[in-house]
C-alpha cells in the first residue's frame, strides 16, 4: 500500500497557513527504554538537527531522577540555532500543581501553568450541555456549515 492513501500531502491538507512539515519518508525507528542510553542518543540527535529542521516533543515529564533543566538547554541550543522546535513540559507543572495542593509551603517551583482539572458537571447540566457541545464544537475547527456539508 502506498503512503499516499494513508497520509495527507501538504496540498490535501488545504491549509496554506500551516508551516508544519507533510509527512516524509525514509524515518528509522527504534526502541529506546528511558534512562541513560536514551538520553545519550536523544541529545546526539538533537545536536545533528541543522537550521530548518523540526523538532516536535509533546508531553515531556521528566522522573525523579532526570532534570528537564538539560533537556530545556539542549532544545533552547537547537532553537538557536534554527532548528523549529515545538515542545511541552510536564514536569513544571506537576511540581507547581503538588505545590498548590500542599498548603503552597517552600520556594514556588518554577513555571506559570498547572494542570487544569474540571470540575465535575451535576447530572441535569451534563444532559443539555452535551448534546449542545456536540453540535456547536468541532475539533477540526470547521464552521457548522461546513461541517454538515462534509467539506475537508
Amino acid at each position: 500500500m502506498e503512503l499516499g492513501t494513508w497520509f495527507l500531502t501538504a496540498q490535501e491538507r488545504g491549509n496554506p497557513a500551516c508551516r508544519l512539515p507533510a509527512w516524509s519518508a525514509g524515518n528509522a525507528v527504534r526502541a529506546l527504554v528511558n534512562g541513560a542510553v536514551y538520553f545519550a542518543r536523544l541529545a546526539e540527535e538533537v545536536e545533528a538537527l541543522q537550521a530548518g529542521d523540526h523538532l516536535f516533543s509533546t508531553d515531556w515529564r521528566g522522573d525523579a531522577g532526570q532534570r528537564f533543566g538539560t533537556i530545556g538547554d539542549l532544545f533552547c541550543a537547537a532553537a538557536r540555532h534554527g532548528v523549529v522546535v515545538k515542545a511541552t513540559a510536564t514536569a513544571a507543572a506537576d511540581a507547581l500543581g503538588d505545590w498548590h495542593r500542599d498548603g503552597r509551603r517552600g520556594p514556588r517551583p518554577a513555571g506559570r501553568l498547572r494542570h487544569h482539572e474540571p470540575e465535575s458537571l451535576p447530572l441535569r447540566t451534563r444532559l443539555w450541555a452535551e448534546p449542545v457541545y456536540r453540535l456547536l464544537y468541532d475539533p477540526d475547527g470547521r464552521g457548522l456549515r461546513d461541517r454538515y456539508r462534509g467539506r475537508w
